[in-house]
């Protein structure tokens, strides 16, 4: 520096911001009540409530966890040797979309059981509770079904399907499946 830059007895004026950084700094101001009014609304407001209580209410998850694996075992396992009282047998676990897409196919598929001498076993395994309100619940289950035929084993067939459940009369009863 030059000493001339400096001159003695003219006070130096202090320098105020440029209008850029004055708006930078209300943006960032704004910005940060902004995110204060979220975290006490989220505070005091968590979420929003859907219903689910999967996993939150155990009685009810387990509840419909039991219903579901005895509505897939009485579907897809049979014994040739009982086959008669399986239509029956299914009725008991299946409502809506289900029951109408098994009614049009139940006598063939007991004609079929009878005529190959088949057996089934099918074994669920939840994979978990995806929604459960009063009335309706989503599983995901993997599903194994192993069969025989004329005595003979056949290839096990196995894959994730999601079971869609509705509670009719108090009792939970599978509505319909979807393959994933």
């Amino acid at each position: 520096r030059r000493s001339s830059d400096l001159r003695p007895g003219k006070p130096a004026r202090p320098r105020l911001p440029r209008p850029a950084a004055w708006g930078t700094a209300v943006g960032l101001i704004v910005v940060s009540l902004l995110l204060t009014a979220f975290a006490v609304i989220a505070a005091f407001e968590p979420g929003v409530d859907d219903g689910n209580q999967a996993f939150v209410d155990t009685k009810a998850t387990q509840e419909v966890t039991a219903a579901a694996d005895n509505a897939l075992k009485t579907v897809y396992s049979y014994d040739v040797k009982t086959v008669g009282g399986y239509k029956d047998a299914v009725h008991k676990v299946v409502t809506g979309k289900m029951r109408s897409d098994f009614d049009k196919f139940a006598d063939t598929t007991v004609s079929a059981i009878q005529q190959a001498q088949s057996t089934a076993q099918a074994t669920p395994e939840p994979i978990g509770v995806t929604l459960l309100t009063d009335d309706r619940a989503e599983l995901l289950v993997n599903l194994t079904v192993s069969a025989t035929k004329n005595g003979a084993p056949q290839e096990s067939a196995s894959g994730p399907i999601v079971l869609h459940m509705q509670k009719v009369d108090g009792h939970w009863l599978a509505s319909e499946i979807s393959d994933r």
